[in-house]
């Protein structure tokens, strides 16, 4: 909702300094937690050869959320490794020692190939492409009035600062390629969409129309940019191509949209709009231009920051009784059916601007500054950074090569 807020904001300073130009009936839920009250146990014996990567293959194991890894006595698996520099070999057994499969990665980096081959683990256990190989950007306060992006890996590690723009930066979102970012830049008349580039550490700004650009979404194929603009001094949705070109409207009408966020098909867009007088999600076909549908099915007096994970289950923030909490709903068009987080007893989650992990499972999410990890199948939970800064709107990459 601050999203949405801080949208609301901007767009009155920039208007001002532009030249005139709860539930619904008939929710089905999904329990998607049936059956599955606890993860499998798993007995981690070190890597052999390798002091450090033993200690982050151990690291990565617990954090990666499919496992309840424990020192020792019986369990759902084994491993137990061996490691010459970066290489590294991982053995997976079962609770009665027998042999399952052997992975192994040989990456520039040991921290590298340490989520490599857990990763590799997930994959043949689970059927998921894994998690340990992917980052987290996010927005920080560094002081009042100012917000730069950061980025860490899942687990919290290697914290880095990606800009020093001295203003707000925002609203941070990965490409689908994993290469780069995209963000908001407000100044104090306007704002910039800017793309920063991962492989050669540079920025270009990617729109910079008169008035409002924000909220950037790269469709998945790469080829075009979901924003919004204000260039008639109503706050409408559009795509472009991510290279230029011509912009094509989505929407036309006196009511405020932020938060684009494409299907993971590249056929829909789902997006925020307060044209009911409050905020809620609607989806639109960008390229057959058909009139946006209010998704039905769902829950929250008002609904915003919505995220796909790449099997099509959104996640978004939902007002429930005063507060903003996670809310997961399985999608058939704009007909959503809600599902259960967590297990039968677990209470509603707070927090805002939720963004799916690559395995389909954790989001990470903000609540009062603070990031928290969340395992949507369990309902558990876990803080990703520690320290006093204030900390917003992150984005989860996918596997990053």
């Amino acid at each position: 909702m601050k999203r949405f807020l801080l949208l609301l904001c901007a767009a009155a300073a920039v208007i001002a300094a532009a030249p005139a130009a709860g539930q619904e009936p008939g929710r089905i839920f999904i329990d998607r937690t049936a059956g599955k009250k606890a993860n499998p146990t798993l007995v981690f014996r070190g890597v052999a050869g390798n002091p450090a990567m033993s200690e982050r293959v151990f690291s990565n194991l617990r954090y990666c959320g499919w496992f309840d890894v424990r020192s020792g006595g019986t369990s759902d698996y084994v491993v137990s490794g061996n490691a010459t520099g970066n290489a590294v070999t991982l053995s997976l057994f079962n609770g009665a020692n027998r042999k399952i499969a052997d992975v192994s990665a040989s990456e520039g980096s040991l921290e590298k190939s340490a989520a490599t081959v857990v990763d590799a683990i997930l994959k043949h256990e689970f059927g998921i492409p894994g998690i340990c190989r992917s980052k987290i950007v996010f927005s920080t306060e560094i002081k009042p009035g100012v917000r730069d992006i950061y980025m860490c890996d899942f687990d919290g590690r290697n914290l880095k600062r990606i800009t020093d723009n001295r203003t707000l930066s925002v609203e941070p979102a990965w490409a689908p390629d994993g290469k780069s970012i995209v963000y908001s830049f407000y100044g104090q008349t306007f704002t910039n969409l800017i793309q920063y580039r991962f492989d050669i550490g540079k920025s270009r700004r990617l729109t910079g129309y008169r008035g409002i650009n924000a909220g950037g979404s790269i469709s998945p194929d790469g080829k075009y940019v979901a924003l919004i603009l204000s260039r008639d001094r109503h706050i409408d949705l559009y795509i472009r191509s991510v290279e230029g070109g011509p912009l094509i409207r989505l929407t036309n009408d006196s009511a405020v949209e932020a938060s684009p966020e494409w299907t993971p098909d590249g056929r829909g867009i789902c997006y925020v709009s307060d044209s009911a007088g409050r905020p809620l999600l609607y989806m639109v076909d960008p390229f057959r231009r058909t009139p946006p549908v209010r998704i039905a099915g769902i829950r929250g007096s008002e609904r915003v920051t919505p995220d796909f994970a790449s099997d099509g289950t959104l996640a978004y923030s939902a007002k429930v009784g005063g507060d903003y909490v996670l809310t997961v709903a399985e999608m058939n068009g704009t007909q959503a059916s809600m599902t259960k987080i967590g297990l039968p007893d677990t209470p509603d989650i707070p927090g805002e601007g939720p963004s799916w992990a690559p395995d389909n499972r954790h989001v990470v999410m903000a609540f009062k500054g603070v990031l928290f990890v969340v395992d949507t199948r369990l309902g558990t939970q876990r803080r990703l950074l520690k320290g006093p800064s204030r900390t917003f709107q992150p984005d989860w990459s996918p596997i990053l090569p």
